[in-house]
């Protein structure tokens, strides 16, 4: 196998996370069977969003294997459209590895503004519902007075 025709793998975090828990003897081994490339994804105020997530998109457009960390993007469907190579295999939570069903199952769970609204619909029915229980009476006798009102 020829270094053109190996896989290209890409690991995208912020610099702390390199430091951290990438160890040199794993790239090196990495490089032995792939094409390794490391793109910094800083989460700072040089670049504004979109234009991080367009560089971010430009960067996987060829790439075999996708390794990501903290400070990189949420992977979504404008995301995994940009590139068909691209497959979810599993990923890793709160130091759990988790399989391709579990991280299926995890992109379909609501954004914490979707959670938060749904709960407070949910917290809101009763307190309706009590509301109106607490007013059908006085309203079936104001209707009954207003009728009652007109035959006199």
């Amino acid at each position: 196998m020829t270094a053109n025709s190996y896989p290209k793998i890409l690991l995208v975090c912020n610099q702390r996370i390199y430091d951290t828990y990438v160890a040199p003897e794993e790239v090196r081994r990495l490089e032995k069977f792939s094409t390794f490339e490391w793109l910094l994804y800083e989460d700072d105020n040089n670049f504004d969003k979109e234009s991080r997530t367009s560089k971010f998109l430009e960067s996987i457009s060829s790439v075999n294997g996708l390794i990501i960390s903290h400070g990189s993007p949420t992977i979504n469907s404008e995301i995994m459209d940009a590139t068909s190579n691209l497959k979810i295999i599993g990923g890793i939570m709160e130091n759990e590895p988790l399989s391709t069903l579990d991280v299926e199952k995890i992109a379909t769970l609501p954004t914490l503004k979707e959670a938060r609204a749904k709960i407070a619909g949910i917290l809101a029915m009763p307190a309706q519902k009590i509301i109106s229980i607490l007013l059908a009476p006085g309203l079936k006798i104001a209707i009954l007075a207003h009728a009652k009102s007109k035959k006199v």
